[in-house]
């Protein structure tokens, strides 16, 4: 941020800086635990509808194809939901 200021009869302009390095870390941190599973580190649900929609997206204005491949392993979210506070 700068503003404009006279310091005997000279025009100078007084900047301000302030350093956001640990605000832009935090917001990483956020995003990354929003699209992620804490446990495995793994995509979540949200981040791979996002990624599919995206990719639906590009496609139709490509004209190429997709193919989409889901696993899912049965009892994981159990798995997850006991052991997972442990290793975070």
């Amino acid at each position: 941020m700068g503003m404009p200021v006279t310091i005997n009869g000279e025009q100078f302009i007084q900047q301000f800086f302030r350093d956001i390095t640990d605000q832009k870390k935090a917001q990483k941190f956020i995003h990354h635990m929003a699209y992620h599973d804490a446990l495995t580190g793994l995509a979540n649900r949200q981040l791979f509808e996002n990624k599919v929609n995206e990719a639906l997206r590009d496609i139709q204005v490509k004209k190429k194809r997709l193919a989409v491949m889901f696993l899912d392993l049965d009892g994981f979210k159990r798995i997850n939901d006991t052991l997972g506070q442990r290793y975070r």
